[in-house]
């Protein structure tokens, strides 16, 4: 297929040009996964104080693109200053969580709470509006597979609150046996996990 016509390569300069806009560099890091500033093990991120998207080299084509259009949607929200990403990154919730997986203990059983809850808002408006990129740039993308995926993540938050506990270097949210139980599709309320798909997750914690 032509570069021109390849959605994935069009896709990939139409984030080059967007972020550049901005000041934002794109990084490419040599491994399928690296270590954030808090320590946790993670795929790419988007750095709103650095102005760094940054994103795994070492991935498959397919995690490539799915990581990609999810840190450009955080890219995205930022440009845009949407509710819920001031509601995180202009408050002390947004390193409160991360401080508090690091050990920190001078944080309230409720700060934890409400920490986690403004990062699951953050995350589903930025998984919405990541199917909106499938869509609009006809991504090869499966829209189930990534909702599943998706659900997984962010029914992880909850179990964060219980664990304190970080996805592993397996990044076990790509474990069949999560991904078969999520629901395809995205919802509208994470507050509470099922408890079959709470026992799965903190299985695969080690919990």
């Amino acid at each position: 297929m032509s570069v021109h016509c390849d959605p994935v390569a069009k896709f990939n300069r139409f984030v080059i040009t967007e972020t550049e806009k901005h000041d934002v560099r794109v990084e490419y890091i040599d491994e399928a996964i690296h270590v954030d500033e808090f320590g946790n093990v993670i795929g790419g991120e988007f750095d709103h104080a650095n102005k760094k998207l940054a994103i795994s080299a070492g991935l498959s084509e397919d995690e490539h693109i799915r990581l990609l259009a999810h840190e450009f949607s955080h890219f995205q929200q930022w440009q845009r200053n949407t509710k819920a990403w001031r509601h995180i990154t202009d408050t002390e919730y947004d390193h409160l969580l991360w401080d508090w997986l690091a050990g920190e203990d001078d944080y309230s059983e409720s700060a934890v709470q409400e920490s986690i809850a403004r990062y699951i808002d953050v995350e589903l408006e930025c998984e919405r509006m990541a199917l909106e990129l499938i869509q609009q740039w006809s991504l090869p993308i499966d829209m189930k597979d990534y909702c599943r995926e998706a659900n997984a993540c962010l029914y992880f938050y909850n179990i964060i609150g219980e664990t304190r506990k970080w996805w592993g270097k397996d990044r076990a949210y790509n474990d069949p046996s999560i991904l078969s139980i999520m629901p395809d599709e995205l919802l509208n309320d994470y507050s509470h996990t099922p408890d079959n798909i709470r026992a799965a997750i903190r299985a695969e914690l080690g919990e």
